[in-house]
């Protein structure tokens, strides 16, 4: 009897009956403290609202992303690795003029798609597919660094973007002249050409003329 007397446990008990009498006041308290079958409780929604909707309106819930399989996710990155190697290749001339404006573009398209599949491949968490697509993009600046930096002084064989005028095609060289023999005097017709004499020679003898008449 002396305990249930106690003025200490008198006070805890008041206490008690005081807490439970705010409990039941609350909107959300338990209902076995209430007295009354509990309601079936819908989980709230974390959509956020729209400024500007009306006061009581439903929230809008976010849309679902479709999600990339890692099949998707390893097709594109062997499309780039496929379009780097394939730069290799290159069947035009890569010196000059338009042919080297395009092999430029295809370098660009190179460089993002080689970005398109790193952002892809971070945002899967595919880790393999991640260094592939980074050593894309280190081709990529390779060969963007082999078409820039001859042509802005930055290596040892300077560039041009613009092919050099065709240079002028030399003169035509004149044809030497005939050289030709002096001919020789012909007599006219019905003239008969003197006889030269005979020429004594030392030993007392003649010395016939030549052909030529000497």
């Amino acid at each position: 009897m002396a305990k249930n007397n106690d003025p200490k446990r008198q006070r805890d008990d008041a206490l008690a009956s005081e807490i439970d009498a705010l409990l039941k006041k609350l909107p959300q308290a338990d209902p076995g403290l209430v007295g009354r079958p509990a309601a079936s409780a819908r989980p709230p929604s974390t959509a956020p609202a729209r400024p500007d909707a009306p006061a009581g309106s439903r929230p809008v819930r976010p849309t679902e992303t479709r999600a990339t399989s890692p099949i998707a996710v390893w097709a594109r990155v062997a499309l780039g690795a496929v379009f780097g190697i394939a730069l290799t290749q290159w069947p035009y001339r890569t010196d000059c003029g338009w042919p080297l404006l395009g092999y430029t573009a295809a370098v660009a398209v190179l460089l993002l798609t080689a970005g398109w599949c790193t952002v892809t491949t971070w945002r899967h968490r595919a880790g393999v597919a991640h260094v592939v697509s980074l050593l894309l993009g280190f081709w990529g600046i390779v060969l963007s660094a082999s078409i820039l930096l001859p042509r802005i002084g930055y290596a040892a064989d300077a560039a041009t973007w613009r092919c050099p005028a065709p240079a002028p095609a030399p003169p035509p060289r004149a044809a030497p002249a005939p050289v030709t023999e002096p001919a020789q005097a012909v007599p006219p017709e019905g003239q008969v050409e003197p006889e030269t004499p005979a020429v004594p020679d030392e030993g007392g003898g003649t010395t016939p003329p030549d052909s030529t008449g000497r």
